[in-house]
């Protein structure tokens, strides 16, 4: 296939959308489409390349491979080295164990899968994640590995005329899988190749049906496609449900200006259009890291976006001549061995080994001194917490809940995922007194008791935990904690320091009903409740706010500030009233989070060289042992004692 300049011209329209977009969403908030017109080009390109190969009997599976490889490693490498160069002398092991992980995975093509089992793309944690946009990689790279072996094969089954029905077929199927995971499984649709396929298999259904029209039919086609493209980068937003129906609109978009393969065209024909097509896969590369560090060094605001993205240019212009363009291999009539020690193959071993290394080792701490150390392993979630929390993919019936350290169970554990180490903490103390606790805790699920017509499974959830801890009768003690306010309000990552009211007053309403029907009905059971108020969220994790005092050299590690005390209030001021107005049991006592993590300014995410969390809102296990400490020591002077206002 001879070059294309208006395929070329797309790439540059991609890149350009993506890197703006990660820099300020609010100059184009659905710059993110751009990603699904580089999965159109792909699969255009990919069939290209293999239909020939078949149509002439050349077509060598290893040959496509190493052909592939040496166009995306080389400069991949050198961005997964000189992000571990960096976080040597700049992350704290946390982040470095972390960093070390994203890129074994992005070296091995996996990333996809690591960052679905994480958080999601769009929310704050993302910013912190050196190698994030590798997701796309991994996923083209799967493509690259699957789709040939199903090309070959539907042509030795059939005949290469079988080819575009097997297309077609496959992009329906994935399209169809792609709009019903986005509903129920985003964050695994996001980053999924079965979900992301049918973007690249239309490009691959373009390639076999090329259209003959005559040049001013050809322009029509062009603008309707550069049309659906910049509605796409427009008019969507991170909050639409991404990829399904609507990535439609880009990936036809991208369609319609192949199929138009319009040689006379703005982006055809457009020397800068053209020169940062050719330079997109650096820009891509070396943009999302850049991003990451200006985050990272605090250097926010428009000017610095605006700094950011001139940069981004330059860096992929100069990593292009510098690598990609030098760096290409020989690969063809290799022995089996020169295969394996070919240029490719040792780049990934050793970015892989090198990363393998940095986290078995756990980021290096001994760069810090003995007392940093200390502080940073203590940054701990419980080592139980996937076995035992239930989540909407490992969903975990109450009554197969986990019990912990004894058979006499006589506590239980009841709330969402910020329960987790409150459970582990209060195993371990109550250990000593041959007593044992069973953990109920379901990720996400808001007090939802008796409500399952809104709920479903979370209600469905909450009922049967409440029911399996009334009739347990040895359990004679019950705690319970919840993130109240993002159930009530939403998450305080777009908002802070303003408070964000992402929710209706009806859901609320009915949030706060359950919560109560919940503790009467535990309380009626006879059982001690024993209550959280809302646990301090920070404004960063715990990782980069330690970060942050060690990048800036402020060595006064004792203290690490979280957020301010009136935030907190402010934030909780609706359960905190529901509290504070409500009548309970006597057997119900209210235990204040903020009196154990804040003083009457300051919510501390460490206190006393001893971090409170392991992210931003987790307690972490020395956190969670600060909690239950105020109800193994229980008085009167712990229960129901409230923040004043």
């Amino acid at each position: 296939m001879n070059f294309r300049t208006d395929i070329n011209g797309l790439r540059a329209v991609a890149v350009i959308a993506v890197v703006i977009f990660h820099f300020n969403k609010d100059w184009l908030p659905g710059g993110f489409a751009g990603v699904d017109v580089f999965f159109v080009i792909s699969g255009f390109l990919m069939t290209s390349i293999i239909i020939k190969g078949l149509k002439t009997d050349n077509l060598s599976l290893v040959n496509f491979y190493f052909a592939r490889a040496n166009r995306i490693i080389p400069s991949l490498f050198i961005l997964c080295i000189a992000c571990l160069i960096f976080g040597y002398f700049f992350l704290i092991p946390f982040d470095y164990q972390t960093l070390s992980q994203h890129v074994k995975s992005s070296s091995g093509f996996f990333s996809n899968s690591t960052y679905m089992s994480e958080a999601g793309y769009f929310d704050s944690a993302s910013h912190d994640k050196w190698l994030l946009h590798t997701w796309s990689l991994s996923v083209e790279w799967q493509f690259y590995i699957i789709y040939p072996l199903i090309l070959l094969t539907a042509n030795r089954l059939f005949s290469l005329s079988a080819i575009p029905k097997t297309i077609i077929s496959l992009a329906v199927l994935s399209f169809i899988l792609c709009v019903l995971a986005s509903v129920y499984i985003p964050e695994s649709s996001f980053y999924s190749l079965t979900t992301r396929a049918w973007e690249m298999l239309l490009g691959g259904v373009v390639f076999f049906y090329p259209i003959m029209i005559k040049h001013n039919k050809r322009i029509i086609l062009n603008i309707a496609g550069v049309t659906l493209i910049a509605i796409s980068y427009l008019v969507l937003n991170g909050s639409d449900v991404w990829p399904g129906t609507l990535t439609i609109f880009p990936v036809l978009g991208a369609c319609l200006i192949i199929l138009a393969n319009n040689k006379h065209s703005f982006i055809s024909n457009n020397f800068l259009v053209q020169k940062i097509g050719t330079y997109s896969y650096s820009i891509y590369l070396w943009h999302w890291p850049l991003y990451v560090a200006l985050n990272y060094f605090q250097y926010e605001g428009i000017f610095y976006s605006t700094i950011g993205i001139i940069l981004s240019f330059i860096l992929g212009m100069i990593f292009y001549y510098l690598i990609e363009k030098k760096l290409v291999f020989n690969y063809k009539n290799l022995t089996r061995s020169q295969y394996f020690f070919h240029p490719t193959v040792l780049f990934t071993f050793i970015a892989f080994t090198a990363a393998s290394t940095i986290q078995h080792y756990q980021g290096l701490p001994e760069r810090f001194s003995p007392e940093l150390q200390l502080s940073f392993s203590q940054i701990a979630s419980s080592p139980l917490r996937d076995k035992c929390h239930s989540k909407k993919k490992d969903y975990i019936p109450p009554k197969q809940a986990c019990t912990y350290f004894g058979e006499n169970i006589k506590w239980a554990v009841l709330g969402d995922s910020h329960t987790i180490e409150i459970a582990y903490a209060l195993a371990k103390a109550v250990e000593e007194n041959n007593e044992g606790i069973k953990h109920y805790s379901f990720s996400g699920c808001v007090p939802s008791y008796k409500q399952d017509k809104h709920f479903s499974r979370c209600s469905t959830w909450t009922n049967d935990a409440v029911a399996d801890i009334t009739h347990t009768k040895s359990i004679e003690n019950v705690v319970i904690n919840y993130r109240y306010s993002r159930a009530l309000f939403g998450d305080i990552d777009q908002f802070y320091p303003a408070l964000g009211d992402e929710k209706d007053e009806a859901s609320r309403s009915m949030m706060i009903q359950s919560l109560k029907m919940m503790i009467d009905d535990l309380a009626l059971s006879k059982k001690n409740v024993y209550v959280f108020l809302p646990i301090p969220e920070l404004q960063e994790r715990i990782p980069k706010l330690l970060s942050n005092q060690y990048t800036y050299n402020l060595n006064h590690f004792n203290n690490i500030d979280g957020t301010s005390y009136d935030y907190y209030l402010r934030r909780n001021a609706y359960i905190l009233n529901f509290f504070k107005n409500e009548q309970l049991a006597e057997n119900v006592k209210i235990i204040d989070s903020s009196k154990l993590f804040c003083n009457e300014n300051t919510c501390y995410a460490m206190l006393d060289g001893v971090p409170l969390y392991f992210d931003d809102d987790h307690p972490s296990i020395k956190g969670a042992e600060r909690l239950i400490r105020s109800i193994l020591e229980d008085n009167d002077q712990q229960s129901i004692i409230l923040p004043s206002n």
